[in-house]
């Protein structure tokens, strides 16, 4: 049943979400064969792959040793450190923080990351926004989303969003009122 909620990590308070009942997870080829179908070369929408991805983080996450099994069952670098980063969004990362999850040397992750047409600011700021508006769902303020997302200065995050979508955070949230 977990798996079917619109992948709001667990602590964003949302009055409008089902609370799911967490079990341990017995059966780790269930989260195996989750893994090898969103590897696959199988053309699932990307939205449905991100959506099963971060689903399978937050509902795992508090297992010992899950982002360890994650990050092992992952072909692609980029999705490798999109789910380091997603299992703490507000945490101010660096690439030598992401070389000690992955045992590699900043050099090796920046020649591997040009070689996947990527860089590493892209891909943590990828992962920000997409954070960013997930939890505008919520009834967070703009300045605790921010933080949230990894952001010191809400002027900053403010001036990033637009960036990015083209539109202010309290946009994008009174769009998503008004097709609530």
């Amino acid at each position: 049943k977990y798996l079917e909620c619109t992948c709001i990590p667990l602590y964003v308070e949302n009055p409008n979400v089902t609370h799911y009942i967490k079990a341990p997870l017995e059966e780790v080829s269930i989260l195996r064969s989750i893994i090898r179908k969103l590897n696959s070369d199988t053309l699932l929408p990307i939205a449905f792959s991100e959506q099963m991805f971060f689903t399978c983080i937050s509902a795992f996450s508090e297992q010992t040793g899950f982002l360890s099994l994650l990050v092992k069952s992952i072909n692609s670098l980029v999705m490798k450190i999109r789910c380091i980063i997603y299992s703490q969004p507000s945490r101010i990362w660096k690439m030598k923080d992401i070389g000690q999850y992955l045992y590699m040397s900043e050099s090796s992750i920046k020649r591997k990351l040009y070689e996947e047409n990527t860089s590493f600011s892209q891909i943590l700021l990828d992962v920000r926004m997409q954070h960013a508006r997930r939890l505008m769902i919520s009834e967070l303020s703009i300045n605790k989303l921010a933080t949230r997302c990894g952001y010191s200065s809400t002027s900053y995050f403010i001036s990033t969003f637009r960036q990015y979508f083209g539109i202010t955070p309290m946009e994008m949230k009174k769009n998503m009122i008004n097709i609530s």
